[in-house]
């Protein structure tokens, strides 16, 4: 309705195959509900009219596309062939899902291993990073305050509170520095690399939770994309 004839539409999601493909599963709670595909955006707005012209692969929260639509039905190489791949991977059918689901319960079963292992050599772990999707992350790990004795998070207005589910209570950075822990688990792991340099200075080792639990060194870090 608000178009013009000639106009064009250009929007950004977070892209499901992304989040399948690296184990994004934390990205999933109550604000970011709706993952799309090509396939999907396609099928919405062609009964209003509006077609898909063009898609972008962007890093933005581990992985989105940035997709333009209009009143023509031209569609760009790139787009052709996205929607091809999504169709070869089974976009739309169940089993998609099913190596998803298999690598949850792979990562959970070793994420529970190196924190037990931790716990049973005494050594002292903090989390970094009071986020939402640290929420999710932590309830399907199973981490609650026996595994980590607080999480760090720059955000004064969570500092003094707990995270939700399992109390482990927030602190400022400067709570590590004064008495720093032997693991940091970052929670906020899309901006490891960022929270390592910030951080360099702790004696501590860094473990990443995604795509795969690993402990990682300052630069290291193997983002989503």
């Amino acid at each position: 309705a608000l178009l013009a004839e000639d106009g064009a539409v250009v929007i950004e999601a977070p892209y499901l195959l992304d989040l399948l493909d690296h184990r994004e599963f934390d990205t999933i709670y109550h604000q970011h509900l709706l993952y799309l595909t090509l396939t999907s955006v396609a099928a919405i707005f062609a009964p209003h009219g509006l077609h898909l012209n063009d898609a972008e692969r962007l890093r933005v929260h581990g992985g989105s596309l940035r997709m333009t639509l209009s009143r023509s039905a031209e569609r760009s190489e790139a787009l052709v062939a996205a929607l091809a791949e999504e169709a070869r991977r089974g976009v739309g059918t169940r089993e998609l899902y099913a190596p998803f689901l298999a690598d949850l319960a792979a990562m959970r079963a070793e994420m529970r291993a190196m924190l037990d292992a931790l716990k049973a050599e005494g050594a002292r772990v903090a989390g970094y990073g009071a986020a939402a999707k640290a929420t999710t992350l932590c309830a399907w790990f199973g981490i609650d305050a026996g595994d980590l004795e607080a999480i760090a998070d720059r955000n004064a207005a969570k500092q003094g509170w707990s995270m939700p589910g399992n109390g482990i209570p927030i602190v400022a950075p400067e709570a590590l520095h004064a008495d720093p822990p032997d693991v940091v688990l970052i929670l906020a792991w899309n901006f490891a690399n960022e929270i390592m340099a910030e951080n360099a200075d702790l004696a501590a080792r860094f473990l990443v939770p995604v795509p795969r639990p690993r402990f990682v060194t300052a630069g290291a870090a193997e983002m989503a994309l």
